[in-house]
């Protein structure tokens, strides 16, 4: 698996928090892996094969068109990887997708969109643009370029967006009631606009953020050290770490070091915020 982190340039970056290349092709088809909560929503664009995912209350895998607006996600999926993956990966700042698409993030809450549902024409004719197109650099462009014209109809920022985006960056290891004083603001806010900015309460998107920095160094081990990782990853104790882990992948970490370890496609390790 080969990732590529894609430039962005400066006047970006009040709305992406990731921009990869995903090269996973491999001898082997059909390969299913564990995709856990992230605190990231954004863009999936895949080209050559579609992903196909299996949701929780789903019987069956259901796939994905080539355009897909990924909402937040609070449940793990399973993912079944095709034999030819390749794809790109816009993940957006806490509160941007709230502010391109002017709709409530809890109606984006663990569910999946064609890219055209949602943007309409704008994303039909990105999906024209990027069906005859190869080289990365153009890639790149047209999707920047895409963003750019979503900017530009876009809600403003609220102060709240850059508490949420520091509580990301910190891993969810920073005290709600002081952003909340840092923010001029009352929890019963910061949990009102929460639900419309980020489709979940602070509190949930805080734990979620240091449940994914612990998956994310999971991935990124050879062979997880899971009492270390709990520290690492801000954690009280091993305990409460196996809690979240129970609670949001169904599992206890222990129990799921060798399917990560020998995961074919790490979908989470190269994850991470710019700036």
């Amino acid at each position: 698996m080969n990732i590529t982190y894609l430039p962005v340039e400066e006047e970006f970056e009040q709305f992406i928090s990731c921009f990869i290349l995903i090269n996973a092709s491999s001898d082997t088809a059909n390969n299913v892996v564990l995709h856990p909560p992230t605190t990231e929503c954004g863009f999936c664009f895949h080209f050559k094969e579609n992903i196909a995912v299996k949701k929780i209350n789903d019987a069956e895998f259901v796939e994905q068109p080539a355009f897909v607006v990924v909402g937040p996600q609070t449940h793990t999926v399973q993912i079944r990887i095709p034999r030819n993956y390749i794809s790109i990966r816009l993940g957006l700042q806490p509160g941007a997708m709230y502010r391109l698409t002017g709709r409530s993030l809890s109606d984006f809450t663990d569910k999946s969109f064609c890219g055209e549902e949602i943007f309409g024409v704008k994303a039909a004719g990105l999906n024209q643009l990027l069906a005859g197109v190869h080289p990365t650099e153009e890639i790149r462009k047209h999707i920047l370029d895409f963003l750019k014209k979503l900017m530009a109809s876009a809600r403003p920022v609220h102060k709240f967006d850059y508490c949420m985006q520091k509580l990301a960056a910190e891993n969810g290891n920073y005290k709600l009631q002081q952003l909340c004083l840092d923010a001029g603001m009352s929890m019963r806010q910061f949990e009102r606009l929460g639900q419309v900015r980020l489709g979940m309460s602070p509190k949930l998107f805080a734990r979620i953020a240091r449940f994914s920095c612990a998956y994310r160094m999971g991935e990124n081990s050879p062979r997880p050290n899971w009492t270390a990782i709990a520290y690492r990853a801000g954690y009280f104790d091993l305990i409460h770490l196996i809690r979240d882990f129970k609670t949001f992948l169904g599992h206890a970490p222990r129990s799921i070091s060798d399917l990560i370890v020998n995961s074919p496609v790490r979908l989470q390790a190269s994850l991470h915020h710019l700036g």
